[in-house]
């Protein structure tokens, strides 16, 4: 029977070894290039979608405002039986002329806004001004039955390669789409 040795028997190697293992603390500069340069392409594949996803974001947002805008001025029209009107952002008594400002609510014809929605809240830029009601700066009126009462109704917003239509219905009813309002 042969009995064979690894190592040193005085037990001084297996020290060494320990040793070693306890100088070993934190990472070399490789490695940390190494996870530096990885981080860096993540991030450069990343951003440019981060960038879409919050331009879309925009748009959906600026979309909804609109929305809720047709569909507050409808409930007003409803409950308290008077004409509303959503216009252009100008004077509290009179429309501007450009919907890319922003836009409010009046009361009646020529009756004191009781709603602004300007650019600061929602980036009304998007608001194609070749489309629908985007084209002039007619307002979209609504009777106090609710009806739509203007004849158009329909804006066109527009994101880089992307396109909301918010929509409103002969019977006042506002949607947001993908696609053309059928003006």
């Amino acid at each position: 029977m042969v009995i064979q040795s690894f190592g040193s028997s005085d037990g001084k190697g297996a020290k060494k070894a320990g040793a070693q293992r306890l100088h070993q603390q934190g990472f070399t500069l490789i490695e940390m290039l190494v996870v530096v340069s990885i981080l860096a392409i993540f991030s450069m594949l990343a951003i440019p979608s981060y960038q879409k996803m919050m331009a879309h974001q925009v748009l959906d947002d600026t979309a909804n405002a609109l929305l809720v805008s047709m569909m507050y001025a409808r409930n007003q029209a409803l409950t308290h039986h008077y004409p509303v009107r959503i216009c252009p952002a100008g004077s509290d008594h009179e429309c501007g002329q450009s919907w890319q400002k922003g836009w409010q609510i009046m009361r009646g014809s020529k009756d004191t806004t009781f709603r602004r929605i300007d650019v600061s809240d929602v980036d009304a830029r998007l608001i194609s001004t070749t489309y629908g009601t985007g084209i002039q700066a007619d307002p979209i009126m609504f009777n106090s039955m609710g009806y739509l009462s203007s004849s158009t109704g329909g804006f066109q917003l527009i994101s880089e390669d992307d396109v909301r239509y918010v929509c409103v219905s002969m019977s006042g009813q506002a949607s947001v789409r993908s696609r053309s309002c059928h003006l």
